[in-house]
């Protein structure tokens, strides 16, 4: 950032062409005012001398600017996914310098508004009544728009790593599914290839338990830190979606966290370190440790289970057992979009049943 007259300006980074000035606006996202933990923040404005057009900036997280390979986060912005499907950045800038003289980094996001659609938090609407009473043909609108948007996005040869309430979002008009940008965001090259990220609000019931014990038990689980993940971590993530989209509840919320509330921020910890010490499936054929209690309310739970196909049976079977959850197996089952798409359309109908021991 340099001053010109009573102007700062803003030099790309990925272009020596581009560059903007700040102007005195403020913008808040559609879907910053659905995420509640974000406050509804106000981003600064900025204009893009050239065109005139605006947009609107966000703050790179000073741990991920203080790590950042500048040429790989350039190379994200020149290869982005759908943009119906994700809030993705056009460029990236120096907005200033630290006392240690470290860059500042933000990134530019047009101004797009959802404003005119329906939007809410994609796990919340999980857990909705409005959800529970969805007919099957819209709950496969979802699905399929679902995977649909991860394959394109794995695809690219990327990994998220950031699965929780302030960044995955459904448009309740057409079910279509979005997610917000994520810091923690990198490229991978292999399903194992593991490098360090920053892990930023994490959800524990919706991702790898395997990220959780190799870093013991967390007394606070939703802070951030740097660890490791790989894309067999994200599909683990997509599975559990899957679950939760087709069956309803998650795939260890048996009888290990039945009696915990969660009613208030403390409960939900309690609640959430419980599930992660338990990752036992709760259909596991084998164990029944961590079954579902036979109260009526849970009927539905075991009726769309049983209703599935084997093969599907099968996959998510794979997927939760003990032994796969926690990486403890020589072989391990981690499914890709585009085959989880094709086991849910009975093109891929022959996966079988592995049973692993947990050691």
């Amino acid at each position: 950032m340099i001053l010109k007259g009573n102007e700062q300006v803003f030099y790309s980074i990925c272009s020596g062409y581009n560059y903007y000035v700040k102007t005195n606006q403020t913008f808040v996202p559609s879907w910053d005012r659905v995420a509640g933990e974000k406050e509804n923040r106000d981003h600064e404005v900025i204009k893009h001398v050239q065109s005139d057009e605006e947009y609107y900036i966000t703050q790179v997280p000073p741990l991920v600017s203080k790590r950042m390979n500048v040429k790989e986060w350039v190379n994200y912005i020149r290869n982005q996914p759908k943009s119906s499907n994700y809030i993705w950045p056009i460029d990236i800038i120096v907005r200033g310098y630290d006392k240690n003289d470290t860059a500042l980094h933000s990134l530019v996001f047009p101004k797009r508004t959802l404003a005119n659609l329906k939007i809410n938090n994609l796990i919340d609407y999980l857990d909705s009544d409005e959800y529970k009473k969805l007919p099957d043909n819209k709950r496969d609108v979802l699905i399929k728009s679902f995977l649909d948007a991860w394959n394109n996005f794995f695809s690219l040869g990327y990994a998220y790593h950031e699965y929780n309430r302030n960044s995955l979002f459904i448009n309740v008009d057409n079910y279509e599914v979005f997610s917000d940008f994520s810091f923690s965001l990198q490229h991978i090259s292999g399903l194992n290839d593991k490098k360090e990220f920053l892990s930023i609000n994490l959800l524990p019931e919706y991702n790898d338990p395997y990220f959780y014990y190799r870093h013991g038990n967390q007394k606070n689980i939703t802070n951030a830190f740097v660890s490791e993940l790989d894309l067999a971590s994200d599909y683990f993530c997509l599975a559990v979606f899957l679950f939760k989209m087709i069956v309803g509840i998650l795939p260890y919320e048996g009888k290990h966290v039945s009696s915990f509330p969660r009613h208030t921020k403390e409960d939900i910890q309690q609640w959430q370190q419980a599930y992660i010490e338990y990752p036992i499936f709760i259909f596991d054929e084998r164990d029944e440790e961590n079954r579902l209690t036979q109260a009526t309310i849970n009927d539905q739970y075991r009726k769309r289970w049983e209703s599935l196909p084997q093969h599907l049976r099968n996959m998510f079977h794979n997927v939760f057992q003990q032994a796969n959850a926690l990486r403890s197996a020589d072989k391990l089952f981690f499914y890709s979009p585009s085959e989880w798409k094709f086991a849910l359309s009975g093109i891929k109908a022959d996966e079988v049943l592995v049973y692993r021991e947990y050691y």
